[in-house]
């Protein structure tokens, strides 16, 4: 067994083949070769895994360098995905080796963290991701809701409006954390792979992208795919707005589809319901989302913003399956303002404060889906009470959050 990147673009092509046959009897081959090329384009072939064995490609993944926004910082994750296995060869453990490789791979590039969607939160915890956090789905039939006001303002999306829409997302994803920071041309791939006009030929036109305009400036867009069938549900796969109004403009649009049902997602902290004359019509479901998880904690660590006030060191040793010989350790310093994370013993040994955990549980609290108060009393974070104190005021209260268009 040779874990390795594709060498070529024919290679590349064959891994895309892996993960057509992979994702079952109606994946083909064409879309994925696709997307595959695109990638290659944009990032090299190292963003390709694949692992070899009697010179055929048996399973593979995508690791994609992704500048996310964590409030007004920046940090580069690796987008893990594709990861596939054909079905002959499952249960042999080649997909576990490729997990370990990728996390190889991404300290290889300085990618201090990762994200990815998984098919099992369970298989992926054993590598260390878990879910980084929840979002609200809300689902309705919009005629049930109450009075919608009229669309007026919105629009189907033009190629000259992208700049705009940029630049309102960019804003959005500075409100929470771990969204990418999305380039013109981000938006030109995404929106060219999910098919939509006229970024995506009329006959490949398969989704649709409006936008709402306020005072002559772009404050809100919805990206869906229209209502088919006999269920009529139309799925929202991003809606952004930069106020209720915006979004209930943009709702109203929809309802024009006369979709039965309308579905569409929004960080944890949303409160969408309290925009509705009706409540009990808006079904809302809370559901684990993106897996997350650090690679390289002294990194991840210095992006932290310095609590005003706190001074102190505290060690954490982390348990990390990639490396299970020995563990992760890190140490963080806050003093006067300044925050600074080092990976020395010494430093290590000194410090009077000190937290032990899994890598998982870790990454957990990293995004905020768990404070460590919450983490100590589940048994997932070992320590004193002024440990776990001290990193309580240490981690930021950051709304994490990644819409299902995101990478990974």
């Amino acid at each position: 067994m040779v874990i390795r990147s594709p060498r070529s673009s024919d290679e590349v092509a064959a891994q895309a083949d892996v993960a057509a046959a992979a994702f079952g009897p109606d994946a083909l081959s064409e879309p994925w070769r696709d997307r595959y090329r695109a990638i290659e384009q944009l990032f090299g072939r190292d963003a390709f895994l694949v692992v070899e064995e009697d010179g055929r490609f048996v399973s593979a993944c995508t690791c994609l360098p992704a500048p996310v926004w964590v409030g007004d910082r920046r940090l580069t994750l690796g987008a893990v995905g594709g990861v596939a296995t054909l079905p002959d060869y499952r249960r042999r453990g080649y997909a576990g080796e490729l997990m370990r490789a990728v996390v190889r791979r991404m300290q290889e590039l300085g990618l201090a963290t990762s994200a990815l969607w998984p098919f099992s939160y369970a298989y992926y915890r054993k590598f260390g991701w878990d879910f980084g956090c929840e979002h609200r789905t809300y689902r309705f039939d919009p005629t049930k809701i109450g009075p919608l006001p009229e669309p007026d303002g919105v629009e189907p999306l033009q190629a000259g409006d992208l700049p705009e829409v940029v630049d309102l997302f960019s804003a959005y994803a500075r409100t929470l954390a771990f969204c990418t920071d999305r380039s013109q041309r981000w938006w030109q791939e995404l929106l060219r792979n999910k098919g939509v006009a006229p970024f995506a030929p009329e006959e490949k036109a398969t989704s649709r992208m409006i936008i709402y305009r306020e005072g002559g400036e772009v404050v809100g867009y919805a990206l869906y795919t229209p209502p088919a069938g006999e269920e009529r549900r139309l799925n929202v796969a991003e809606l952004v707005a930069s106020g209720p109004e915006a979004r209930m403009r943009l709702l109203a649009a929809l309802a024009r589809e006369e979709p039965a049902e309308i579905t569409f997602r929004a960080p944890a902290d949303d409160r969408f319901r309290a925009q509705v004359p009706d409540p009990r019509q808006v079904a809302t479901m809370l559901e684990p989302g993106f897996a997350f998880r650090i690679v390289d904690p002294v990194v991840a660590l210095a992006l932290l913003p310095p609590p005003p006030g706190l001074r102190g060191a505290i060690a954490f040793t982390l348990d990390d399956p990639a490396r299970p010989d020995e563990p992760l350790r890190v140490t963080v310093e806050v003093s006067d303002g300044e925050l600074v994370t080092s990976a020395s013993r010494t430093m290590h040994s000194a410090a009077p404060m000190r937290l032990h955990a899994e890598i998982a549980s870790f990454s957990q609290i990293y995004t905020g889906y768990l404070r460590p108060t919450v983490a100590h009393h589940l048994g997932r974070l070992k320590g004193d009470a002024a440990s776990v104190a001290f990193a309580e005021a240490l981690f930021p209260h950051w709304t994490a959050y990644r819409s299902a268009v995101e990478p990974g």
